[in-house]
């Protein structure tokens, strides 16, 4: 008898661990759905020696909800010639550098500040200087075509969506820029992709 109690309480303790303890279940999810939207505001200036990127950071990821979560900005680089196809599918844009993200670090740091001093989060604030980040790649030549795009990368490594591509044949300060808009930015997704 006392071996039955033992063995229904047991039982109904593994349901309400089911029941209770298994949480919310919501449907799995590939990475790049937590990826940042394309920079803002990129300007290009050439140098005499190198070309200098300048842009805004993205405050929100794909699907429009603020960032959780974003290690820096890739700064992607092709070299090309005549014979280069330029479909964006075909190109092998390497990266040049990873550009460290200041903007969801302060805002972090903000928003605790915030509510450790009672202030409600809609009303914090961040500096420019943390939204605006840049970069010169002295790792040119004279007379080379290079194909640009700035990406952001979460902390797991995922690239997000680039909606510019800067186009360019290095000649020092008197260097033509070209940024073209992607065909394929995130905001011309279908509603079946998003």
């Amino acid at each position: 008898m006392q071996a039955l109690k033992i063995k229904n309480a047991i039982a109904l303790n593994l349901v309400l661990l089911l029941l209770l303890g298994c949480g919310r279940m919501g449907r799995p999810f590939i990475p790049e759905e937590l990826s940042a939207k394309s920079v803002r505001e990129l300007i290009v200036t050439p140098q005499k020696t190198g070309i200098t990127f300048e842009w805004k950071a993205p405050t929100e990821d794909v699907k429009g909800r603020p960032l959780r979560s974003l290690d820096g900005y890739a700064v992607m680089r092709v070299e090309v010639d005549a014979t280069t196809s330029l479909d964006p599918d075909q190109l092998e844009f390497k990266p040049v550098e990873v550009v460290q993200d200041k903007y969801l670090a302060q805002l972090k740091a903000e928003q605790k500040r915030a509510i450790v001093e009672g202030i409600p989060l809609r009303k914090v604030q961040i500096a420019e200087n943390f939204t605006r980040h840049s970069y010169t790649d002295t790792n040119v030549e004279s007379g080379k075509r290079y194909l640009y795009q700035i990406t952001a990368v979460n902390q797991n490594g995922v690239y997000g969506a680039s909606s510019q591509f800067v186009d360019l044949v290095f000649k020092g300060e008197s260097t033509k820029v070209d940024i073209t808009e992607n065909i394929e930015s995130e905001n011309d997704l279908t509603e079946d992709e998003q």
